[in-house]
């Protein structure tokens, strides 16, 4: 995942391969696979695609198709990613997306 964020600029990456870098660097207890374990608890058409878990404000945590995040939830996900390699973004700051 360092390589793919080494000193680049995220907006250059395919949405696919920013979904990848996210799938990959996160933790397997947050990330898995609809109906893995029960697949009566998802819709048929979910069953087999990928899922994260997601923070969404005044929800909470909640588990979300990988290939469904918004833009904005992309961005904080690969700012996350940054963060936890210790890659600089663009302007040069490591930015985990959380308020000093």
């Amino acid at each position: 995942m360092a390589d793919a964020l080494d000193g680049s600029d995220a907006s250059s990456l395919t949405r696919e391969r920013k979904l990848d870098l996210i799938w990959s660097g996160t933790h397997p207890d947050f990330r898995g696979i609809a109906g893995k374990v029960n697949p009566a608890g998802r819709p048929a058409e979910h069953i087999g695609r990928r899922t994260i878990l997601v923070y969404e404000r005044g929800v909470g945590t909640v588990l979300k198709l990988l290939d469904e995040l918004t833009d904005d939830e992309i961005a904080c996900k690969l700012s996350f990613a940054r963060c936890m390699i210790g890659t600089p973004t663009s302007e040069g700051e490591i930015n985990c997306g959380m308020a000093p």
